[in-house]
């Protein structure tokens, strides 16, 4: 075999849009397939890994315009995990993980929004059976066409449920979402397995992201593996989109792990069981339209953070955020045992979309401040049985706060203000 600088061996480069597909029918070693992707649709040729569809795809990515997809069927078993490293460029790697019907106690998993939809809530298809009130959560909805579609077939709008009663349910908004919204209620359809080659010796992971200049975007990502230390690791990568993943580890420590990642972003995603979100290093963080169920989302050393979160029972903290620059964070936090929402040492702290509310939190706070920081909390109502709040040790109410509250302590002044 010649070397890579041999002039005679193809240069490998990104002249198009390139899409593969990934079916536990597939064949690795399909002698129909070009050697690698330079453009077109080679989805008629799946493979059976999704490690083999990212090999064929080029490192070097292209111009912005071009998306090199890789599109997964469902499937009953796990795949195994896979691992991105190195691609390079402006244009984008997409790994596309598929949806399926989710079984439902009463009532449908499809249709056309019923008369009254509105961006935020779906109401149930004109003769449809009731559905069953609080059974949906933990869902998604996926849109499929009319109002709120994305208009690509591959990447449809997505959120997960917050909440339902027998005729209607509630998601994030939706621009666009009308009575026109043809939608469907869905569960992942595919599972990632251990990945054969994780980039920290002793640990169990299913997907890696590293070293990628290139936009990576994953959708629809649902890690399974027993004993798994990491269902999505990514490190040192310049941008990384998420959304519409379940992680769902509840004997495991199981959890999304970004360390130095320029941008990293994780939307619309259910985390239940002991499946953290940890984010270390990051310029950019955004954790947008999560539903929670127990798990915790901790964010530290980031320069700017945008966090929209639902946590309901859960028995660690909903939020962390520490050691950071900019943040907004919006928190609906009910019925949790530990306090819902922790703040250290963050520079510069507002509330956005639709503020810090929620009540029947257990033994705990609606929120602890401390190390130092400043808080703007203008709309909070977030509660907690032992107190509102607690600043540096000390505990009070928002209705005692007044226009601005500051303790100084050993790390410097912390400083809360209502309004300004």
């Amino acid at each position: 075999m010649g070397s890579i600088y041999d002039i005679d061996q193809p240069v490998r480069q990104t002249l198009g849009n390139v899409k593969v597909a990934v079916s536990s029918s597939g064949n690795d070693a399909n002698p129909l397939r070009p050697p690698y992707a330079a453009t077109g649709d080679f989805s008629g040729w799946p493979f059976l890994t999704i490690q083999a569809a990212v090999n064929f795809l080029n490192k070097n990515t292209g111009p912005s315009s071009y998306r090199q997809k890789v599109v997964v069927a469902a499937n009953g078993s796990a795949y195994a995990g896979f691992n991105l490293e190195g691609f390079a460029g402006s244009g984008d790697v997409a790994i596309i993980m598929p949806f399926a019907a989710a079984t439902l106690t009463t009532g449908p998993n499809s249709g056309t929004a019923g008369s009254g939809t509105s961006t935020t809530q779906v109401n149930q298809p004109t003769s449809a059976v009731n559905w069953t009130a609080a059974n949906l959560r933990g869902r998604f909805m996926q849109i499929t066409s009319g109002g709120g579609a994305s208009g690509d077939a591959d990447l449809p709008t997505i959120r997960p449920i917050k909440s339902n009663t027998t005729t209607s349910f509630i998601v994030d908004a939706v621009p666009g979402m009308d009575s026109t919204t043809v939608f469907t209620i869905v569960l992942p359809a595919a599972t990632c397995a251990q990945s054969a080659s994780p980039p920290i010796a002793g640990k169990v992971m299913c997907c890696t992201v590293q070293n990628c200049q290139a936009p990576v975007k994953i959708y629809g990502l649902q890690c399974v593996q027993a004993g798994c230390d990491y269902g999505l690791y990514s490190t040192n990568n310049v941008r990384l989109e998420c959304w519409g993943g379940l992680q769902a580890q509840s004997s495991t420590v199981a959890q999304v792990r970004s360390l130095d990642d320029r941008y990293f972003k994780y939307d619309d995603a259910v985390l239940n069981g002991s499946a953290n979100l940890w984010v270390t290093d990051a310029q950019w963080c955004e954790v947008n339209r999560i539903t929670e169920d127990t798990a915790t989302v901790l964010i530290e050393e980031c320069r700017n953070v945008i966090v929209q979160a639902d946590a309901q029972t859960c028995s660690g903290t909903a939020v962390q955020i520490q050691q950071s620059g900019y943040v907004k964070v919006g928190l609906n936090a009910n019925s949790c045992t530990t306090t819902p929402l922790v703040l250290y040492s963050c520079s510069r702290l507002e509330v956005q979309n639709g503020g810090l509310t929620g009540g029947s939190n257990t033994t705990a706070y609606g929120v602890i401040f401390g190390k130092a920081g400043s808080y703007s909390m203008s709309g909070t109502t977030l509660t907690g049985a032992s107190g509102d709040f607690q600043i540096d040790g000390t505990t009070s109410t928002w209705a005692n706060l007044g226009t601005q509250q500051s303790v100084v302590g050993q790390y410097g002044m912390t400083v809360i203000t209502v309004s300004g």
